[in-house]
């Protein structure tokens, strides 16, 4: 194997997507990895320090991070932009977010321990 350049690390891929069926809404959904980026903005939208205080606002936890891996055909355009939908997506059976959860787990090369692990280190 050749070693990489920047230019070779920093090229254009496609995003890691996943087609999954939700019988519950009557369709398919396409679930998308993050970027680091974003993955990191999320658990610090969700992660607040207060003195050496931690506290993890849970408050509609699945939702945001389903939302923000939700996307149309594209594989790249948020199906949801506003908080209003956001809400309203938190609304949905748990049964069904965690079913994407798990898709959104497995994109990101991630689990639910690791995340706990990761507000718990913060």
């Amino acid at each position: 194997m050749k070693p990489l350049s920047a230019e070779d690390i920093l090229a254009p891929r496609p995003w890691p997507t996943e087609t999954l069926e939700i019988p519950e809404w009557g369709g398919t959904v396409t679930v998308r990895g993050l970027s680091g980026t974003e993955l990191d903005e999320f658990n610090t939208s969700v992660i607040r320090q207060k003195g050496n205080n931690v506290e993890v606002n849970r408050r509609n936890y699945r939702a945001k991070l389903v939302a923000r891996c939700l996307v149309n055909g594209d594989g790249k355009t948020p199906l949801f932009k506003d908080e209003g939908q956001i809400v309203a997506l938190g609304m949905q059976p748990v049964k069904i977010l965690d079913r994407i959860l798990e898709v959104v787990n497995r994109l990101n090369g991630t689990t639910d321990e690791e995340q706990e692990e990761l507000i718990k280190n913060f």
